[in-house]
């Protein structure tokens, strides 16, 4: 198919980051939402910020959401995913436009 392909071994940042801070969170009396944590800091973190540092155009994820660019404003919006029972949009809240709207396919 012509794309490119890296295989990034991120187990202590995930260690560190998202198991870490679910305990913490869990043993404070909160409800962890790992998910979150590890969309931040890995995937859409050190993972994005890889994939830029080596050229990528894009990274894929299997999250159900949809970007759209709107042409009248040029911006990235986050949507639902087509598939309405599968959709995980409201775990991207905190997508940016360029960094990581403009970087990521669904």
């Amino acid at each position: 198919l012509g794309i490119g392909f890296a295989e990034l071994d991120m187990r202590k940042e995930f260690k560190d980051e998202v198991i870490r801070r679910f305990i913490e969170s869990y043993e404070a009396g909160h409800t962890p939402n790992p998910c979150i944590v590890c969309n931040k800091h890995l995937k859409f973190g050190l993972m994005l910020q890889k994939a830029i540092d080596e050229d990528f155009d894009y990274i894929a994820t299997g999250h159900y959401a949809r970007i759209i660019k709107n042409e009248n404003t040029g911006l990235f919006e986050l949507s639902v995913s087509d598939a309405l029972k599968k959709d995980q949009s409201y775990f991207l809240y905190n997508f940016t436009q360029k960094k990581i709207l403009g970087n990521v396919l669904f």
